[in-house]
Order: structure tokens, then C-alpha cells, then sequence
């Protein structure tokens, strides 16, 4: 069988089990399991395709159109050019984290600092704080995590991407600010759980791979949001930033959340499809 047959049968299965892009994912499985580039793949589709390799692609191609994510099939994912380990019990990075990233940099940048202290709150898979780093090498970041997988991630994509500024904590972001004293960070950022407890039962089955704790953002979907205002926001040195990923319906509180604590300048930015993505201000006196 050559490449590019398997390639058109694995993306029919794909489709026919219900996979949105079908022929995407089939072409990051082949790609995957052959060790070679989608150009490659496109080059020299007519090539003979290793019988052993075959059966990893089919093993593979069953559990994603069983609704498995692709990235934990994988292992790895990319984030802003860089890659990064992912697997079942941590959140998969998406493209619409770099605008809280973007945020972070063009503030410190505007504001011409560079070696600030940040702590980046519900780290994951530590994408937020890799991220910035990769943009603010300077920086100094206490990455925090509660979740023992998500933390185990952490530190592996922290070591994988050599970040030397970045400082992992696993810690609950509920108490841990204890640990920080007042005034003492320029920023706090945060990508926490968002989704409504009653939402969560209609995720795409997709989504429902993820753990419950990395998308849970209780009873309104604000939970942590409230805490980062109430706990966090006064660690934060008068005119640093604060600013966290929002679901899209939830600027306008999240908002009023940080102006009743006294966060100031509040802006909202919007990602590639223009929906609201990020809140941010600064910390006030």
C-alpha cells in the first residue's frame, strides 16, 4: 500500500466516524507514524508504506475516531513554534492562548520593562508561561498548578523547551497567595477553568477528553475568576497587569469583577475569529 492510500483510506474512516477534519487528523497520523513531513507525504505519496508502520497508523486512526483528541494520540503539540508534551489528564493548548500571551509582552514592552516577576495561575501545561518567556527571556515566572498530572507536564515542558526563568509551584490557587506577599509581582495571568458545571455535559466529545478540573469554573463558570480578583490582584505592584483568558460571553464580568477590587484601564482583547478572548487592566494603588 502506498503513503498516500493509506492517507485516503484513514481519512474516510475518520470522516465516516464523524471527525470534523478528517483529512487533517489522517494526515497527521501518517505523518506522525512515518517520521516525515506533510510535504513529504504530498511529494512522495506513491511511496511503499512499511507494513509494521501500517498497523500503528490503523491502532491510532481507531482511537481517534473513537473521539480520542489527536494531540493526546500524539503526545505532543505546538504552541507558538514551540512543542510541547500533552496526554490525558492535562489541558490541550490552543492557538487562542497567545493572545493573552501577546498581551503580556506588548505591555512590558510598551512600558519598557523587561525583568519582571510574574506568576501565571492554573498553569497546565505551562503554555502561558513558556510563552512569554520565549518573548520576555528576562522574565522571571512562578508557573502554579494544583493538578499532579497537569504538574507533571509542567515540569517536563518547562525542562523540554529550556526555559531557565520559570519556577513551578503546585499549589491551589484558592490558597496559595498567601505564599505571596503583597506587591510583589508586576503581573499575575491566568488561563483558569471557565465553563459552567452545567455546561460541561454538552462539550463536543472532543473536549469531554479533558480533565473536568482544567474546565470546571463552577456554578457560573467565574469561580476562579473571583478569586483571582479577591486574592491576587492586590499582589500585584500599582500599575502592573492583570489579565486572564476569558470564555466569550464572560468579558462584561469578569470585568466588573476586577473593577469592583479597583483594577484599573480595563481593556478586552478579541482573537483571530474576533471574539472576546482576554480581560486585562492594571493593579491600582
Amino acid at each position: 500500500m502506498t503513503l498516500r492510500k493509506l492517507y485516503r483510506q484513514v481519512a474516510a474512516q475518520l470522516r465516516q466516524a464523524g471527525v470534523e477534519e478528517a483529512n487533517h487528523d489522517a494526515a497527521s497520523l501518517v505523518c506522525f507514524c512515518f517520521q516525515i513531513t506533510r510535504e513529504a507525504l504530498l511529494a512522495h505519496g506513491d511511496a511503499e508504506a512499511d507494513a509494521a508502520r501500517i498497523e500503528q497508523v490503523w491502532a491510532y486512526a481507531r482511537r481517534r475516531a473513537g473521539g480520542e483528541p489527536l494531540q493526546y494520540i500524539l503526545g505532543q503539540w505546538e504552541f507558538m513554534g514551540m512543542s510541547f508534551s500533552i496526554g490525558e489528564g492535562v489541558l490541550i493548548p490552543r492557538d487562542d492562548t497567545e493572545v493573552l500571551v501577546r498581551r503580556c509582552e506588548s505591555f512590558f514592552r510598551s512600558n519598557g520593562l523587561e525583568q519582571v516577576k510574574i506568576a501565571d495561575l492554573c498553569a497546565g501545561s505551562g503554555t502561558v508561561s513558556i510563552g512569554i518567556q520565549s518573548l520576555l527571556p528576562k522574565a522571571q515566572i512562578t508557573a502554579v498548578e494544583l493538578s499532579d498530572t497537569a504538574y507533571r507536564y509542567l515540569q517536563k515542558n518547562v525542562r523540554r523547551n529550556g526555559m531557565q526563568g520559570i519556577q513551578t509551584v503546585q499549589g491551589d490557587i484558592f490558597d496559595c497567595w498567601h505564599s505571596f506577599p503583597a506587591a510583589c509581582l508586576d503581573a499575575v495571568v491566568s488561563n483558569p477553568p471557565y465553563i459552567a458545571t452545567k455546561e460541561l455535559d454538552g462539550l463536543q466529545r472532543e473536549i469531554s477528553w479533558e480533565p473536568t478540573m482544567a474546565l470546571d469554573g463552577g456554578a457560573d463558570g467565574l469561580r476562579f475568576y473571583r478569586a483571582i480578583a479577591q486574592h491576587w490582584a492586590n499582589r500585584v505592584k500599582p500599575g502592573g497587569l492583570i489579565a486572564v483568558e476569558i470564555g466569550e460571553e464572560q468579558a462584561a464580568q469578569v470585568a466588573e469583577l476586577f473593577s469592583h477590587v479597583g483594577v484599573q484601564n480595563i481593556g478586552v482583547d478579541r482573537d483571530i475569529q474576533g471574539l472576546d478572548r482576554v480581560v486585562w487592566g492594571t493593579a491600582g494603588k
